[in-house]
């Protein structure tokens, strides 16, 4: 990818990605694919930086994925320490309850 931000068109950046131009229309119309600039009617340009962010949104760790190349779902523990907490109390307190 070139070094600066510099805004490229949309031929560069199909080429940068290894797609055709038709592609990177379709993906505007249908609201997928990287983020762009219009800048006019028939006058579209994409910043690198953002051409990058979308090839590393699109990777696919293969550790990650599940049988027959289904990508796993990862289970987060999203609870803070507050959260916990709560249930440590509400657990004791219906223990104590005859």
């Amino acid at each position: 990818m070139p070094e600066d931000n510099k805004p490229i068109s949309q031929k560069e950046a199909a080429k940068l990605l290894g797609v055709t131009e038709r592609i990177m229309q379709s993906w505007r119309f249908r609201g997928i694919g990287p983020r762009f600039i219009r800048m006019g009617v028939k006058c579209v340009r994409y910043k690198p930086l953002e051409l990058t962010q979308y090839l590393e949104s699109r990777t696919i760790d293969p550790a990650a994925q599940g049988p027959k190349g289904k990508v796993a779902k990862r289970k987060t523990n999203k609870l803070t320490d507050e959260d916990l907490d709560k249930m440590a109390r509400e657990l004791r307190g219906a223990a104590q309850k005859p």
